[in-house]
């Protein structure tokens, strides 16, 4: 009996995981068909931009500036629901975007292998930060009142004026 009862609670969880890969693998092809919808959008704004901006040299007596801005937000729009979904992308697959250069990237890098820049590292929860700050603080410092980049400037001016 126990032996079923095993076989029976690897199959569930079998069946659980397969369903859950499933659903991971549905919802990466459906964003990967969205960017490329979106993308094909941005194509066809761009050249809605291109022929207005033609328009506009070749034919003075229309003005497609209205056009043109139009179109222009409608790109910017596209543009930042483009890199919504890469963002969503990256996260079903355990990825990072890069900031620099665009590239997605390992969640574990640390450094961009495409372009060599230090990746921010992800922000631990609030009450983790607060007690880490507390404790990395030094005594000194805890005293001390905060001062500004100029201050020690002005601290060896007024010190050299003693001495003169």
């Amino acid at each position: 009996m126990a032996f079923l009862d095993d076989l029976k609670k690897s199959l569930s969880g079998a069946a659980d995981y397969t369903a859950k890969k499933t659903t991971e693998v549905t919802g990466v092809a459906k964003i990967r068909l969205d960017i490329r919808t979106a993308n094909s959008r941005l194509a066809k704004c761009y050249e809605k931009i291109g022929r207005a901006y033609y328009k506009n040299l070749k034919e003075a007596a229309e003005d497609q500036s209205e056009v043109i801005e139009a179109a222009v937000k409608e790109a910017d729009a596209i543009k930042e629901e483009i890199a919504a979904l890469r963002l969503q992308l990256a996260k079903l697959q355990a990825c990072v975007i890069c900031p620099a250069c665009g590239a997605q990237i390992s969640d574990k890098s640390v450094f961009c292998p495409l372009c060599g820049i230090k990746l921010p590292k992800e922000e631990a929860p609030a009450e983790t930060a607060e007690e880490e700050s507390v404790e990395k603080v030094p005594a000194e410092t805890e005293s001390a009142p905060a001062e500004s980049e100029d201050a020690p400037a002005e601290e060896t001016e007024s010190a050299e004026e003693e001495q003169k």
